[in-house]
């Protein structure tokens, strides 16, 4: 027996002796299933703008949860990373406070301050000369009078000022470099030089290194023939050393080495003529690319140095002192 399409709606279900016909549900739409999905998946999204939206204009989240975080920090547990600190913290400051205040006027004050009188003089609208020289008497904190501590003043600054300088000066690479290339010079001619090549290029694992390590006397006569032109060529950054790769960039990179260690030896030996005298003069002139300048000791010596980038400003800011 066939069913129609109205039939097909009724299935039986039997209880007992009886049967009955039960209306079958309808099914429920794809769309009305995915909105019933995303329903709350909606509604946290709209809370959350919600929540931005007055965060941003009116902040009062953030004030919520502050005020929230205040009426239960009696009940949090003091423990923790931060918690242990504040309370380090709290403890050296009731020691200090304890203790009193700590005498910091003879330890503030740096030796050579007291030793060396420093001196800040603005020459131009843009030059300025830093100067030291030995004090007849060095100065005792404890004693000081009211020109004394001007002077003291004065001279503080002024140092600070030459130590910071001192400490990004850059020197020019010419110098440097030959400098380095005499040092190559006399070493190749006294043998100590294949020595140095052959442990730059074994450190390099090149096979060349081994060459260096057993010369013949004919083979350090080539060499000599070879690199003494190589290190008197003209410019400086040229070696003119044709054929040979690897020795060229040994060569190269120990010139380059032997020039950094000549300029921190340089900058040690300026800096420590700043702190110890027994005079120093720093020249400074500001120019379009940065300051330019030099030191003069009282060796006679002047090394030149420049500072690109960097303005006047900072040193000329410092009030000029008097000698007494």
């Amino acid at each position: 027996m066939s069913t129609t399409p109205q039939q097909s709606q009724y299935f039986t279900r039997r209880t007992g002796p009886v049967v009955h016909a039960v209306r079958r549900p309808p099914r429920a739409s794809p769309l009305v299933w995915l909105a019933g999905v995303l329903a709350p998946l909606t509604g946290l999204l709209l809370l959350a703008v919600a929540l931005a939206f007055a965060e941003h204009w009116t902040h009062l989240p953030s004030k919520l949860v502050g005020r929230w975080l205040l009426a239960t920090n009696p009940r949090r547990p003091a423990s923790g990373t931060a918690w242990d600190r504040m309370l380090a913290s709290r403890k050296t400051r009731a020691r200090l406070l304890q203790s009193g205040p700590p005498d910091t006027a003879a330890t503030a004050v740096p030796p050579a301050v007291t030793a060396n009188s420093y001196l800040l003089q603005r020459t131009g609208s843009g030059t300025a000369v830093l100067s030291m020289e030995h004090r007849e008497t060095p100065l005792r904190i404890e004693r000081l009078q009211a020109e004394q501590m001007s002077d003291l003043a004065a001279s503080l600054l002024a140092y600070r000022c030459g130590v910071e300088l001192l400490q990004v000066i850059r020197l020019p690479r010419e110098p440097l470099v030959a400098q380095a290339r005499a040092r190559a010079a006399a070493e190749l001619e006294s043998g100590e030089l294949f020595a140095a090549l052959g442990d730059r290029l074994r450190a390099s694992r090149l096979p060349a290194g081994w060459d260096f390590a057993r010369m013949s006397t004919a083979d350090r006569a080539y060499w000599q023939e070879v690199l003494r032109p190589a290190l008197a060529a003209v410019p400086a950054d040229s070696l003119a050393l044709s054929g040979e790769p690897s020795v060229d960039a040994a060569l190269q990179g120990l010139l380059q080495d032997w020039a950094a260690q000549l300029r921190q030896a340089e900058l040690e030996r300026i800096q420590r003529v700043w702190e110890e005298g027994p005079s120093c003069t720093i020249h400074l002139q500001g120019t379009q690319n940065g300051v330019s300048g030099r030191v003069a000791m009282a060796s006679g010596r002047a090394v030149p140095f420049e500072l690109p980038g960097v303005t006047l400003w900072r040193v000329l800011q410092a009030q000029p002192g008097r000698r007494p």
